[in-house]
């Protein structure tokens, strides 16, 4: 039996994010609502001042609940919005089991035709994600780096897709090494290595480490050292102050110049960027939806300095999964869940704020 290309393509997103994001069968939360696509009338096009092509993501993390076709609707709002990129993140630990990785590839990059970026987590914030066995080996040790050359031989058919544009060796590493300085030269040590042998076995992809914005400014010195070897200059950026109050949503027009100005001269990556909307945070719909207006136009004007940007995130936490997280990160502050569960640009039911609007105008007005 053959099916359309059209159907085989829905088919292969569903499959995949149902896989992503694993759902409780017995737990049942309100649908997402029926979306209504924002009209082209309000979309002029604008000029980036570099002629380039900008690659726009924006993460896909579904409320638990949601249904075949709630996953379908989220793609075309994506689409809606211009996206045409993904990024893909796995803890090393997990991936022993490559199906995962190999599905989401193909249904974004094979099938959607986006440009992608994967992290490899061997840190993730605040955790080590090595394999357990590796667990107190050092970073520098030529076990961990003989370790890391066979994950790479096994993902080499899956990452050697031309979609596959950028690699990330670890994921926010900078808090996890601010809190073990005595690690800071063992992961560059371990770091340089691997971007050596993924050169030699993926000559097309680009390497780097994710590290925070904020950590950025505070170990500026540590994170030149440890990234001088890197193809491009990764962040996670989220601005706000260390208990989590937002800051002014005017703050990308300066940070991404910064970025810029910290790159040597190397194409900055930005692997998510987000603004909660919550009221303990100190901010609002509003304020959010000015963040997101402010960070396309400082992305514009960088054109070809900031190749890819992706937004964190479509949707609001559902509260099941808010608390899920809250628990791994052993945060239970009341300041801290109002940032981590109120980053998305729709709330959890599907419902739209007005960063949701900003994000599709500008996103449609991207010159690619």
């Amino acid at each position: 039996m053959k099916f359309d290309k059209k159907f085989l393509t829905i088919l292969g997103v569903i499959i995949i994010l149902l896989i992503f994001w694993s759902v409780a069968s017995h737990h049942k939360t309100p649908p997402i609502s029926v979306y209504t696509p924002i009209s082209h009338q309000n979309s002029p096009v604008k000029n980036s001042s570099t002629d380039s092509h900008q690659t726009l993501g924006v993460e896909l993390t579904l409320p638990v609940g949601f249904s075949n076709q709630d996953v379908v609707n989220s793609l075309a709002r994506a689409k809606d919005a211009n996206v045409n990129g993904d990024h893909i993140i796995f803890n090393w630990k997990d991936l022993n089991n490559t199906t995962s990785l190999q599905k989401q590839i193909s249904a974004f990059g094979d099938q959607q035709n986006w440009d992608i970026l994967v992290t490899i987590s061997t840190i993730s914030t605040n955790l080590r994600e090595t394999p357990q066995d590796l667990n107190k080996t050092a970073f520098d040790d030529q076990t961990m780096e003989a370790r890391f050359h066979s994950l790479i031989d096994n993902l080499k058919p899956y990452l050697s897709n031309s979609h596959v544009k950028y690699l990330a060796i670890g994921n926010e590493v900078d808090v996890y090494l601010a809190a073990h300085p005595n690690e800071w030269s063992q992961y560059q040590h371990f770091l340089d290595d691997a971007i050596s042998y993924i050169h030699k076995q993926l000559p097309n992809v680009y390497v780097g480490t994710t590290i925070t914005f904020s950590g950025q400014q505070k170990f500026s010195n540590q994170v030149a050292d440890l990234t001088k070897d890197s193809d491009i200059d990764i962040y996670t950026y989220y601005p706000q102050d260390s208990n989590f109050k937002v800051e002014d949503p005017k703050a990308p027009l300066t940070d991404l110049p910064t970025m810029i100005n910290a790159s040597n001269n190397k194409p900055v990556i930005i692997q998510e960027a987000g603004y909660q909307s919550a009221e303990i945070s100190d901010s609002s719909e509003q304020k959010q939806a000015q963040f997101v207006d402010n960070l396309f136009t400082a992305w514009e004007t960088q054109g070809s300095k900031i190749p890819f940007l992706s937004y964190f995130s479509l949707y609001d936490l559902d509260p099941l999964t808010c608390q899920k997280y809250l628990q791994i990160f052993a945060l239970k502050s009341a300041n801290f869940q109002g940032y981590l569960c109120n980053l998305g640009l729709q709330t959890s039911t599907g419902q739209s704020k007005a960063a949701w609007t900003e994000f599709v105008k500008n996103g449609r007005a991207l010159t690619n």
